[in-house]
């Protein structure tokens, strides 16, 4: 009687050990299955390239105080900017539902505006026989547009590869790396190449 007693005993125990076990293996598997974001190995350089973009956007809002309509082009510039800044802070606030609602209705507002601008300048640059749109003011509010409609959409698109792929590879980064120069360098062509003469007197000082 003691020794069914005394292994009654210990079977109980060892029924009172299993349960820890298994939450241990449970707590396990749920570090296993968290989702890799990817942002720990392109921290550092997601950052400065989009405080790099939040620079230029900043710029391109600030030259436009003396524009017939500032606060229509303020805006449009302000909101990539505050995006990117944010981003240069925190990658991770890409995740959050604000930020990716902001940055869609950012992609498809400048998305119709440069389309709706396309088809606004077609015309005069047939009529006149022009062959490179930044001559014309409407054809540079085209291209600032543009530049923030593919950045935006290059964030979100980097979000998602990163949420459902992990890491980036780093021939992409590259890539990104080199054609963040390019919103800089069409600044500077515009700036050292276009005809002042033609240019309306808001324009005049781009820098």
């Amino acid at each position: 009687m003691i020794l069914m007693y005394y292994s009654m005993e210990k079977n109980e125990e060892e029924l009172l050990v299993v349960p820890n076990d298994t939450t241990d293996c449970e707590d396990q598997d749920l570090k296993e299955k968290k989702p890799n974001t990817g942002w720990s190995q392109t921290n550092f350089l997601w950052r400065g390239l989009n405080f790099a973009m939040a620079c230029f956007f900043a710029m391109a809002a600030y030259v436009q105080l003396n524009d017939p309509d500032p606060l229509v082009w303020m805006f449009v510039y302000s909101v990539p900017a505050c995006l990117c800044i944010a981003t240069a802070f925190s990658p991770e606030v890409q995740d959050h539902t604000v930020w990716q609602s902001l940055a869609t209705a950012d992609v498809v507002g400048s998305l119709a505006g440069a389309i709706y601008l396309a088809t606004a300048i077609r015309p005069q640059m047939q009529k006149d026989a022009i062959n490179n749109p930044l001559v014309l003011e409407e054809g540079r509010e085209m291209s600032g547009l543009i530049i923030v409609m593919f950045w935006i959409s290059l964030c979100k698109f980097v979000t998602w590869y990163s949420q459902r792929k992990g890491n980036v590879p780093i021939l992409f980064w590259i890539s990104i790396l080199v054609l963040c120069f390019v919103p800089f360098t069409l600044w500077a062509y515009c700036y050292r190449n276009l005809d002042r003469k033609i240019l309306p007197q808001h324009c005049k000082d781009m820098l």
